[in-house]
């Protein structure tokens, strides 16, 4: 598969290099969550370091529509997703500043996608906390 959205370079870390933003994109990622499914071990999904200003940009129509099209998705393949999605890792970035937005969006990630989540303060900690997550 031609990945556009995930990077598997670093398995089992599986990076999300931009996060979705519409719902074609938002469609490719899915497709490549199935791949990952059907075709690899267990993993550890990063998200990409927040950026406030794409943030901002995104349009709130598009926005709800690519989250219902998850939640859809989501309905449907939940149980494949607990089963090899073992965590979801979300890196702040190196000054921190956007901490407290990380720490919020904890419990969002956990209550969407019912797995662990767990926040990357630093670089020198991402092994670790894959080891945590893809022992659990």
């Amino acid at each position: 598969m031609n990945f556009q959205i995930l990077s598997i370079e670093n398995f089992p870390q599986v990076n999300i290099t931009n996060f979705p933003n519409s719902v074609e994109t938002t469609d490719q990622w899915l497709k490549e969550m199935e791949y990952l499914f059907h075709h690899h071990e267990n993993f550890v999904l990063f998200y990409p370091t927040f950026d406030p200003e794409a943030f901002a940009n995104i349009d709130p129509e598009v926005s709800q529509a690519a989250r219902k099209q998850i939640i859809l998705w989501l309905k449907k393949n939940r149980d494949l997703f607990k089963e090899k999605c073992k965590g979801i890792i979300l890196p702040t970035q190196a000054d921190q500043s956007d901490l407290e937005i990380i720490k919020a969006q904890v419990s969002q990630v956990e209550t969407v996608y019912r797995v662990p989540a767990r926040v990357l303060l630093n670089e020198a900690d991402k092994t670790s906390l894959i080891q945590e997550l893809m022992a659990a």
